[in-house]
């Protein structure tokens, strides 16, 4: 049976970019509502005209998409397939600014072109010279699962042998506030919403960089929690990662499941957005590379055993769901 391995992932994320120094000392920002991105010297990644030319969304997408394919091991790509929730929110905010502003006299052009969501996908394939499958996932909390989904089940059936998926969504200030006023980021101290990039290089082969596998993804839509308590039940797994995000109307779902299991937690460190999904497959990832989970990634108890499986558990509004569990190879 074919096996999906993940060879490598990159992330740039409100923590250290391009790198895994959060594992072991994690940047904090309690009693922070919005955090952006730390985006590293753009010069060192990307020629003079794609700065010019493309917003920090895109350029996250470039950088992450090339750092990934460099570490993997392989030398080409057969599907770019990305989950964004907002797309490229800004650029829309910008076009809409604009065509309030100074009617529709003085719009530029570029602002309307990169405000799609599908824009991430596109010029990633560009810029990876990758004329293959190339799609894009918008379904709000599960897009990024949606988008692994499909590299997943495509990898399974032999249509491709590689693929590249990532998470993308980046946060305004504007919509920030939008969101808070409808109560969907009612943070404690310890929640904050970030920005997401990150993406990872699946594919048949085992490499040398592969240190685990996907194993199963499943996803269930329906308001009855308790479908998804019965998943939980017909799963082996030695840790829950769990999309805590301070929110109690969030976090009660996952209380309520997940209370017999031994929980660990990513977004007290990568914080909430729309693909911070991905950001969990990057801890798993971590976890069992180091055989080893700091207790910053803990909810309640240490684990005393080693960690072969993690199941990634993540819910959007109590009625979509989705299991990701990761395994080691």
């Amino acid at each position: 049976m074919t096996e999906v391995f993940i060879n490598s992932i990159s992330q740039i994320s409100v923590q250290r970019p391009l790198c895994n120094d959060w594992f072991l000392n994690p940047l904090t920002f309690e009693n922070q509502e919005l955090v952006f991105a730390q985006d590293p010297d753009f010069k060192q990644f990307l020629p003079q005209n794609l700065l010019r030319r493309n917003t920090s969304i895109l350029k996250r997408a470039m950088v992450v998409s090339q750092n990934a394919l460099e570490k993997s091991g392989l030398k080409s790509l057969q599907a770019i397939i990305v989950g964004s929730g907002l797309g490229c929110v800004e650029s829309t905010e910008n076009f809409l600014k604009d065509l309030v502003y100074n009617g529709e006299d003085f719009l530029k052009p570029s602002f309307f072109m990169q405000s799609t969501h599908n824009t991430i996908a596109s010029v990633i394939a560009v810029y990876l010279k990758c004329n293959g499958y190339n799609s894009t996932y918008c379904h709000n909390g599960l897009s990024f699962e949606s988008a692994l989904s499909d590299a997943f089940l495509q990898i399974k059936t032999a249509k491709i042998s590689n693929a590249f998926v990532g998470g993308f969504d980046e946060m305004s200030s504007t919509y920030f506030n939008i969101l808070k006023r409808q109560g969907y980021l009612n943070f404690s101290k310890i929640g904050f919403a970030g920005q997401a990039s990150c993406g990872m290089i699946i594919s048949k082969e085992k490499t040398l960089q592969s240190c685990c596998k996907i194993s199963n993804l499943d996803m269930i839509f329906s308001d009855d929690i308790f479908l998804a308590d019965e998943m939980l039940k017909n799963q082996e797994f030695d840790l829950c990662l769990c999309g805590y995000n301070g929110n109690p109307e969030n976090d009660k779902v996952y209380d309520k499941l997940c209370k017999n299991y031994c929980r660990g937690v990513y977004k007290n460190v990568f914080g909430e957005s729309y693909s911070a999904v991905s950001y969990a497959v990057l801890t798993a990832q971590e976890i069992i590379k180091n055989n080893f989970v700091p207790d910053f990634l803990l909810l309640d108890k240490k684990v005393e055993k080693e960690i072969n499986k993690i199941l990634i558990f993540n819910h959007y509004n109590a009625k979509e769901f989705s299991f990701i569990l990761i395994e080691k190879c």
